[in-house]
């Protein structure tokens, strides 16, 4: 049985959103725990505390899966041969740019 998909390119993104998803679940286990800013405190004490940390992990999961994803598919083009300075044309340089107007000089 063949859990990751065949194409390399689904199979990037799939293992990074698996990533993402693992780090989101040890950022709210963290969060919790240490009850940063009150946060343990306020879902220990809330009427559906479980609710309230599957939604917190849920959005969590949308951001560091898309923050994983993200990075992976842009460091698609980098390789150790293209990371040489250089390529590219020189950039011009900058001058003013001088526009007549036939309006006159305020008083």
């Amino acid at each position: 049985m063949r859990v990751l998909p065949k194409n390399p390119l689904l199979r990037l993104l799939a293992v990074n959103a698996l990533a993402g998803a693992a780090v989101a679940g040890l950022f709210v286990a963290t969060l919790i725990a240490t009850n940063a800013m009150g946060i343990g405190r306020l879902i220990g004490q809330s009427d559906a505390p479980v609710l309230v940390t599957i939604v917190l992990y849920c959005a969590l999961v949308v951001t560091f899966s898309s923050v994983a994803m993200g990075t992976a598919v842009m460091r698609l083009g980098n390789k150790p041969e293209d990371s040489k300075p250089g390529g590219g044309h020189p950039a011009r340089q900058l001058a003013p740019a001088y526009a007549r107007s036939s309006a006159s000089t305020p008083r």
